[in-house]
């Protein structure tokens, strides 16, 4: 199955609620040898940091933009220039809507894909 976004976002929040651990070596080894096509940011907990600081460097290095103790939706998006969103929350995609946001949800997985620029086809 292909996934479909009716805009371009202009970035790709996981982590609400916040990143587990596991969640965040998902991630890692996801994009592992890639690289981003579009902004990707997370959000985890500085307790879930001190359990993968090692894959938050990696991330970090390949442009993830990482966020601790904080959420999404409570944070200013539009002032980090953020209007149009892909989320792979539903909780996230509720909030940010109300908020006036244009939101996408996709899996994680497919999420994933977009923010390096592949189809969803391409990984079967």
């Amino acid at each position: 199955m292909n996934y479909e976004i009716d805009c371009e976002p202009d970035a790709i929040i996981l982590g609400c609620p916040h990143l587990f651990p596991s969640e965040i070596k998902y991630i890692n080894k996801f994009i592992k040898g890639k690289s981003l096509k579009r902004r990707l940011i997370i959000f985890t907990s500085r307790e879930a940091k001190k359990q993968v600081n090692k894959e938050i460097s990696e991330l970090k290095s390949k442009g993830v933009e990482v966020y601790f103790d904080t959420c999404m939706v409570v944070g200013n998006l539009q002032f980090m220039g953020i209007n149009k969103v892909v989320v792979d929350s539903a909780k996230a995609a509720y909030y940010l809507t109300a908020q006036g946001y244009k939101v996408n949800l996709l899996s994680t997985r497919d999420a994933l894909l977009l923010a390096i620029g592949e189809n969803s086809d391409n990984k079967r």
